[in-house]
């Protein structure tokens, strides 16, 4: 009895301390999960299909990758090998700037996906847009600042939409023209299309992928419920996987490693505005 008065303030102090921590989520799984080491889940290529190798569930990344927003020195650039028709461009993005700033997330020589500054389609216009030559698929769905977002396009025939966070915002006709990857892709920053501007990204991105087919709205869906350490949702059709977890390799399977560009580095203390889904 004389040890709890003794030292029963202190007791009751630490409890309420431990208990404000609980309550703000510092103990929670979002931020002591399980981190990912480059490379630790992978698509397998064989004769008899494509699978999933490695530790693929429940991780987060131990880095992203990180744009300086300055044109046009900051970006990530590759070279797969194919020709899309149907396709799915997926990631994870993080803006730093002001909701008026533009920035490309993903682009090649035929079409760009960009976050679009306000007024720039209309009068509060502030979105995800994807451009290809004659054609123009946008939503005016909010990118907000300082927070972290999925984002999806896919084509299937001539019927483009637009995800945010796994729902469908956006879907119409768009130009249906075979895209040759091999003619490069850009991530971070424009340069190659010609469509628009050279819009650097300003902020960070993680777990690019590219389908060569238009994965369905419960597929999309499914792969922004897994979050941002998320696995391609069908490997038999990833043409390329950038995780962007410490280095710019591709583990699609196809060796589509890409380059990087000055201005762009990792960082590991990422996690402030991502929620898990």
């Amino acid at each position: 009895m004389e040890y709890l008065m003794t030292y029963g303030w202190a007791i009751l102090i630490i409890a309420v301390v431990l208990g404000v921590l609980f309550q703000l989520g510092v103990f929670g799984g979002s931020n002591f999960g399980n981190t990912a080491t480059a490379g630790s889940c992978q698509v397998q290529k064989t004769s008899a299909g494509s699978s999933l190798v490695g530790e693929c569930q429940g991780l987060v990344p131990k880095f992203v990758v990180q744009f300086n927003g300055q044109c046009c020195s900051s970006y990530i650039s590759a070279t797969p090998t194919a020709t899309v028709t149907s396709f799915t461009v997926s990631g994870w993005v993080y803006f730093s700037q002001p909701l008026a700033t533009w920035g490309t997330f993903f682009e090649t020589n035929a079409f760009d996906f960009e976050k679009y500054g306000s007024g720039a389609y209309g009068a509060g216009d502030n979105g995800i847009v994807l451009r290809w030559h004659d054609t123009t698929l946008l939503t005016n769905s909010i990118v907000p600042q300082n927070t972290w977002v999925f984002i999806v396009a896919t084509r299937s025939g001539s019927i483009g939409t637009l995800y945010v966070n796994g729902q469908s915002l956006a879907s119409g006709s768009v130009n249906s023209l075979s895209i040759p990857l091999s003619s490069g892709i850009r991530i971070g920053s424009a340069g190659l299309s010609g469509v628009g501007g050279q819009d650097p990204w300003p902020g960070s991105i993680a777990d690019v992928q590219i389908y060569n087919a238009s994965l369905s709205a419960s597929e999309v869906l499914a792969l922004y419920q897994e979050g941002i350490g998320g696995a391609p949702i069908r490997p038999q059709n990833i043409t390329a996987w950038w995780p962007l977890n410490g280095n710019i390799n591709d583990y699609s399977g196809n060796n589509n490693n890409g380059a990087i560009a000055g201005g762009t580095s990792w960082v590991s203390s990422w996690q402030n505005g991502y929620t898990a889904p």
